[in-house]
């Protein structure tokens, strides 16, 4: 499997795009590889339907935030995104369709109206301070979900649900958010030691969550398990 390599980048607007940066471009991409586009414009058509209130809220947030570039890693494109200090890497989305089945094949919630919308959206988003997990496999930014089920160095938790559930967010520190099927959340706290590194978070829907993330963003904090926990414990 790829991961990380260091990207290919072209700042907006487009006015020279490499022969084999353009042989790369899909039907997403290719409309923000032109001098003339306007990305915002593009992402704002994109979202205009979006049904799920976290969701429509984390696409208005990053609708306030300044376009940078379309890069290539070397997998797949991305849309880069500058706010202040943080940036994001939003990737081609996928049919709401793929999401269920991607959801359904790693036990996440294919149910849950708003992660099936953002995982059609964003699946997996980089951040400054981490990454959502790629449901599909392609890697632009972090791990495949089946690759991250638990950290295997771990000693296992002796909750059932917490140690079933699937890794949905990497953070920078190396701290992991975990969703359970039912819903629940919990962050394993990479520094911690053993028997200590399972910060539970109360039930929460995945909207709450991601209000929770974009008010972290906002702020310039970093999204990481310590300070979510301990902010929105």
């Amino acid at each position: 499997m790829e991961y990380w390599h260091e990207p290919d980048e072209y700042p907006f607007p487009i006015r020279d795009l490499a022969d084999c940066a353009r042989e790369r471009l899909d039907q997403w991409s290719e409309r923000f590889a032109t001098p003339t586009a306007d990305p915002l414009a593009i992402l704002r058509s994109d979202w205009a339907n979006v049904a799920t209130r976290g969701v429509r809220q984390l696409c208005d947030y990053l609708l306030t935030a300044k376009p940078v570039a379309l890069g290539f890693d070397g997998v797949r494109a991305y849309v880069r995104l500058n706010a202040g200090e943080l940036d994001y890497a939003l990737p081609p989305p996928i049919s709401l369709d793929r999401a269920v089945k991607c959801l359904d094949r790693f036990g996440m919630p294919s149910t849950n109206a708003e992660l099936i919308e953002f995982d059609s959206l964003f699946n997996g988003m980089g951040t400054t301070y981490g990454w959502f997990i790629d449901v599909e496999g392609h890697l632009t930014f972090g791990e495949y979900a089946e690759d991250l089920h638990f950290p295997p160095e771990s000693p296992k938790p002796t909750d059932v649900e917490i140690n079933e559930s699937r890794v949905i967010f990497v953070g920078g520190d190396g701290c992991l958010l975990l969703l359970s099927a039912a819903g629940r959340f919990a962050w394993w706290l990479h520094n911690e030691s053993p028997g200590k590194q399972i910060a539970r978070l109360s039930q929460r829907s995945f909207g709450t969550f991601l209000e929770e993330f974009i008010r972290l963003e906002a702020s310039g904090e970093p999204f990481d398990g310590y300070l979510h926990a301990r902010v929105y414990p």
